[in-house]
């Protein structure tokens, strides 16, 4: 190999090996399930599931609440309860 080629001219005769092109990808999937996980915000299925399920809850609460302050405001004697 010559000493003065350019960069572009050294990446269009480089030919990796089969064991290179493995590892490289195996690298690159693990790297992006890592990232996708960590910073990505992915999630599994049994924390996508949970998530739900508190989503569901407090939205049942609100829901009640909200009814709740809804009825008593509407109730005749509301305005004179705090007397």
């Amino acid at each position: 190999m010559e000493n003065n080629q350019t960069l572009s001219q050294r990446f269009d005769e480089y030919q990796p090996s089969k064991t290179l092109w493995f590892w490289s990808v195996v690298g690159v999937s693990v790297l992006t399930m890592i990232v996708g996980f960590t910073a990505g915000g992915w999630t599994t299925a049994g924390t996508a599931s949970e998530m739900a399920k508190t989503s569901a809850i407090k939205a049942r609460a609100e829901l009640v609440a909200n009814l709740c302050v809804e009825k008593f405001i509407t109730a005749s004697n509301a305005s004179a309860w705090p007397s």
